[in-house]
């Protein structure tokens, strides 16, 4: 099999597969595959039934038809698999992977913060009217996208090697932005960009790919959760808000179990 660097043209040919399974984890969207692919070294073999993604470790789980995909793996290392096809993995030696399950949440829950324990997200979403009164919120489109992009620096303050990395590829997708059918947010005060988020819809499921803010301003990340949530389930009718796994950090942990997930979507790997 001869292995191709992932483009942006080869996105369009990726995604008619992900539109005809739910895999649900979001690794196995386009936002997933485009924003790790060179992290993780991503490369793809395709063929008219299947694609097979190989990262730096093995393989993740192939898209499309399993067992023709599957022959051509053979007894190769796969190293994602999504919780819902365990049973094709019987016979292997498969095991949970560390700090990789996916949080999910009731959309509505993100969206209305209607039960008592949201109270202090409520809190936190008040204080920040009560300060900033004056704030607007507008989707992205490609005459306020450069607004975010000037103001980048102040939003995304990385340290760690894959925050790093990751701040970059999120300003990847920001200045590619229509070659993606991303839905996204911006929230302003005084007509200055303070946060921004953008997400993938894949079947009934809102993907968050990244949520930016800047943290000078109170509250800000309560407000642009809250406001994408009642956004993107109002208008597009999604049940489910997959925020992603926490990568191992403490401080995202928190913050993702904070939001009170009501699943988990673990993912595997052959031993």
């Amino acid at each position: 099999m001869r292995f191709k660097k992932i483009t942006f043209t080869d996105l369009d040919l990726i995604k008619p597969f992900l539109k005809k399974k739910n895999y649900y984890i979001s690794d196995l969207t386009i936002g997933g595959i485009f924003m790790w692919k060179d992290f993780y070294n991503y490369t793809y073999y395709m063929e008219d039934d299947f694609v097979i993604i190989k990262s730096n470790d093995g393989y993740l789980f192939p898209l499309g038809d399993f067992n023709k995909a599957i022959n051509k793996i053979k007894d190769e290392k796969i190293t994602l698999i999504p919780e819902q096809y365990l049973s094709l993995f019987n016979d292997k030696n498969v095991g949970e992977i560390d700090f990789r399950k996916d949080y999910v949440y009731d959309a509505s829950d993100l969206a209305y913060l209607e039960n008592k324990k949201y109270d202090k997200k409520k809190g936190h979403i008040k204080k920040f009217i009560s300060l900033y009164p004056t704030y607007k919120v507008e989707i992205i489109n490609k005459k306020n996208i450069k607004n975010i992009i000037d103001e980048y620096n102040n939003l995304a303050r990385p340290v760690e090697k894959m925050a790093i990395y990751e701040a970059n590829m999120a300003l990847e997708i920001l200045k590619n932005y229509d070659k993606f059918d991303f839905i996204g947010m911006i929230l302003k005060v005084d007509d200055k960009v303070v946060a921004f988020t953008v997400g993938e819809i894949s079947f009934d499921i809102l993907h968050v790919h990244i949520e930016k803010a800047n943290i000078e301003y109170k509250g800000v990340y309560q407000m642009i959760n809250n406001l994408f949530s009642k956004y993107a389930l109002e208008t597009y009718n999604i049940k489910y808000i997959n925020r992603q796994d926490d990568a191992g950090f403490e401080g995202l942990k928190k913050a993702k179990k904070s939001y009170y997930p009501i699943i988990y979507y673990k993912k595997y790997c052959m031993k």
